[in-house]
């Protein structure tokens, strides 16, 4: 058995390995591009973070991808490595693959996060540490719309698309609440890099990701609010949840303590899911501050948590941790967006 990182003259093989791992899933190599060898945190000498892992023939029987991002927490910056996409084939499983891929990792890549782990991967992760969890958040349109999406989940064939007749919907370039107005941009020429939120961690939101995350590709929607010195602002999309059209609030960033323009922004997104004929709104949660908003907004809790764990102690008390008082995470962060379909 070896582990190693992805080189070019593998690429093919890996590509055929990630098409039977993930048999529903569009546009692999797109995916790649983008996540692997577009991320601006990636030093020169990195290369594609995504360590394979090989029986004696040469053939690959497991991978575990690793995203490099810069953190924030009480004023310091560090670099940090979420996992990704880690699978073992399944007639290889039980014999110590994703255990030794997750030790490579840590071996090198550290911190290194494990977000949204399955019941089955979690004793891979034993010795890692809880930092806190995320938590989806739904708001339907209609009453009609929840038992469709329990339908869809329960009966739908997996890549199913949804259809609506304001699948072409333009979104308009001024939105606004009663308090704040927000503006619709392509593209920004400047935006500070600085720890938003000291006291929980989160991850960096400088102008080479913004442009990474949102401006290179096709679909995003960036809203802006600037005033006197300051600024925030959400990014929605269109996403297929289910074989249902919803609208993602797929990143946000305001200060934790201002959760009333949480909540203006949660009204703007409910407002342009019922233009562009959505069913509602998905969102990702993890701090309670938000968790707040979001039922005083109608949003409805998902069932299960996406766990967020950690090979190294970070300086966040327990007491934090149990309150949701330590992350501000979105569904940017991760590859949590990927596993909805684009529209």
């Amino acid at each position: 058995m070896e582990v190693k990182l992805l080189t070019n003259d593998e690429y093919g093989a890996f590509f055929k390995f990630n098409a039977d791992c993930y048999p529903n899933r569009p546009n692999i190599l797109e995916r790649f591009k983008f996540q692997s060898l577009a991320n601006p945190f990636l030093k020169p000498e990195d290369g594609p973070l995504v360590l394979l892992a090989y029986i004696d023939e040469g053939q690959i029987v497991g991978q575990l991808g690793l995203n490099p991002e810069v953190c924030f927490l009480r004023g310091k910056e560090f670099r940090c490595f979420f996992g990704y996409d880690l699978f073992v084939s399944e007639k290889h499983r039980g014999q110590g693959i994703g255990s030794l891929l997750v030790k490579k990792a840590i071996e090198k890549y550290s911190p290194f996060f494990a977000v949204g782990v399955s019941q089955s991967a979690s004793k891979l992760y034993s010795d890692f540490n809880l930092v806190g969890s995320m938590h989806t958040f739904l708001w339907f349109r209609k009453v009609s719309s929840l038992p469709k999406l329990w339908f869809n989940n329960t009966f739908s064939t997996p890549g199913s698309s949804p259809t609506s007749k304001n699948s072409s919907y333009i979104f308009p370039k001024n939105v606004s609440s009663p308090t704040h107005d927000f503006k619709l941009v392509s593209s920004l020429r400047n935006w500070p890099n600085h720890n938003w939120n000291g006291e929980v961690m989160e991850l960096s939101r400088s102008l080479k990701f913004l442009q990474w995350r949102f401006f290179s590709r096709k679909g995003h929607q960036f809203y802006v609010w600037r005033s006197r010195g300051s600024q925030a602002y959400f990014v929605v999309n269109i996403v297929a949840l289910k074989g249902l059209r919803f609208l993602a609030l797929v990143d946000y960033r305001i200060s934790i303590g201002k959760d009333d323009f949480f909540r203006d922004i949660l009204s703007i997104c409910k407002k342009l899911a019922k233009e562009a004929g959505c069913e509602g709104v998905v969102l990702l949660s993890s701090h309670t501050v938000f968790d707040r908003a979001l039922r005083k907004s109608f949003f409805i809790k998902a069932p299960h948590e996406q766990k967020v764990l950690i090979n190294s102690p970070l300086p966040l008390s327990l007491d934090q941790i149990n309150k949701r008082e330590s992350l501000f995470l979105t569904m940017a962060d991760a590859d949590f967006e990927f596993s909805y379909g684009l529209v």
